[in-house]
């Protein structure tokens, strides 16, 4: 599975965490054993989003996985290359040495 579908799909699968959890958390008090279903669901999904994860959410050059921040991130922090393009950050020269 390609970077950009596995991203997509572990913020898609994020999504229905949370509306699994708010619909538990408005159904609780009126149907228990439905409240239950919803919140077993919502925990097999999670287990779901840590396979996802752990397999496919890795960098397509180094194989490192990419754990924080998937959503807003350009570039390996392993390896510095752009997990699109695959080409190399350059590197910032400091200032003064």
């Amino acid at each position: 599975m390609k970077f950009q579908t596995a991203k997509r799909m572990v913020l898609s699968l994020f999504v229905m965490i949370v509306l699994c959890c708010v619909s538990a958390l408005i159904l609780r008090g009126s149907n228990e054993s439905l409240a239950a279903v919803i919140t077993y669901f919502a925990v097999a999904l999670l287990a779901f989003v840590t396979f996802i994860i752990f397999k496919w959410l890795r960098c397509p050059w180094c194989g490192g996985v990419l754990l924080r921040r998937v959503v807003w991130l350009k570039s390996c922090p392993h390896c510095n290359r752009d997990l699109v393009t695959g080409l190399r950050d350059k590197k910032k020269a400091k200032a003064g040495k």
